[in-house]
Parts: structure tokens; C-alpha cells; sequence
């Protein structure tokens, strides 16, 4: 059994997610700069959206470098769904032992893809539970950046790769497309 993430407000936005998607296509240069504004003024919301969706998927194929502004927003998602991984029960999962709440699907995902690699090894020399949680979440962490950097492994159905594509399914419908179209059209 598995709860939902729930996304809090970021920086004056409905979520993390949603300020990045305006934050990165603010760091853009200002012809594409205008050129998203455009999109957000001539389309729909819902235009709007499936066309970065699109993108954010051409990205995850490996069709787009993880410098572009789709990669980086990407990459931001990733970043939040790491981040609502309950990590201290990840690693009571990973040893079995008997928890006192129900994990949120995203701590479900970490859980069974951590557990097809040798965890055992990652947290040998932890003294403390936080120590070893820190070594797990530190240890998923470059495994993320190092897919997200490798066109190759973006294309390959792996244990990572499902993880992955997880936190992406979590986390995108967080995004408030709305609030986006409306901040680009100011």
C-alpha cells in the first residue's frame, strides 16, 4: 500500500514544479524567451502544455541534450521527486524491518529499485540509520544525474530507468500549467 505525494507551495507558486517550468524559460536567452511568451499567448493552456509535455518526453528518450531548457526542467522534477522520498524509510524497507506509516509511492519506487542494487554495499560503513538513509539518497542521487547524462541509458528499460520514469509520472501532473501560461503572458 502506497499514499500519494502531496507538492506544498514554492517560493509563491503552487509547487516546486511549477516555478521551475517559469524559472528555466526565464534563464533562456530572450529570443526564446519571446518565443515561449508567444506560445503562451497564442495557445491555450492545454496547447501549451502538451507541446512542453511533448518536449519533456523527446528529452527523456534521449532525443535532447540534458543542457537544454527541456533537460533542465526535467532534471528540476527529478530533483523534486527525490526530494519527497522519505528516506529514513527506505532503509528500514530495505532490511525488512516492520514500519510504523504507510510510504508514499514515490519511497515505494525508491525502495524497489534501490533493492535490485547492492545497497548492502553503499551503506557498509554507515554507524547511524541517518548516515546510511544519507548514503542511499546520495547514492540514487548521482545515479539519476548520471542517466539524465547519458543519452544511451535514457533509451534503455533498466530497474533506474522505471524509477525514473516514476518520479517523472509523480511529479509532471503537479505541474499547474494555468499558473505557467499565465506568469509567461506578463
Amino acid at each position: 500500500m502506497e499514499k500519494p505525494v502531496e507538492f506544498g507551495e514554492y517560493q509563491g507558486y503552487k509547487n516546486f514544479a511549477s516555478w521551475s517550468v517559469i524559472y528555466w524559460i526565464r534563464q533562456q536567452s530572450r529570443e526564446t524567451q519571446l518565443h515561449y511568451r508567444t506560445l503562451a499567448r497564442t495557445y491555450t493552456y492545454k496547447t501549451f502544455q502538451n507541446d512542453r509535455i511533448t518536449a519533456f518526453e523527446a528529452f527523456l528518450s534521449g532525443w535532447s541534450s540534458p543542457d537544454s531548457v527541456e533537460g533542465s526542467i526535467v532534471r528540476d522534477l527529478f530533483a523534486c521527486g527525490m526530494r519527497a522520498i522519505e528516506w529514513d524509510l527506505v532503509y528500514d524497507l530495505l532490511r525488512g524491518k516492520e514500519i510504523k506509516w504507510i510510504p508514499n509511492v514515490l519511497t515505494a519506487a525508491a525502495t524497489k529499485m534501490i533493492s535490485q542494487a547492492p545497497w548492502q554495499d553503499v551503506v557498509a560503513n554507515a554507524e547511524f540509520d541517518i548516515e546510511a538513509n544519507n548514503k542511499l539518497r546520495d547514492w540514487t542521487r548521482g545515479q539519476v544525474e548520471i542517466w539524465v547524462n547519458n543519452l544511451t541509458a535514457r533509451q534503455n528499460k533498466t530497474a533506474l530507468s522505471t524509477f525514473i520514469m516514476k518520479i517523472y509520472e509523480v511529479v509532471l501532473p503537479s505541474i499547474d500549467w494555468e499558473e505557467v501560461v499565465k506568469e509567461l503572458k506578463k
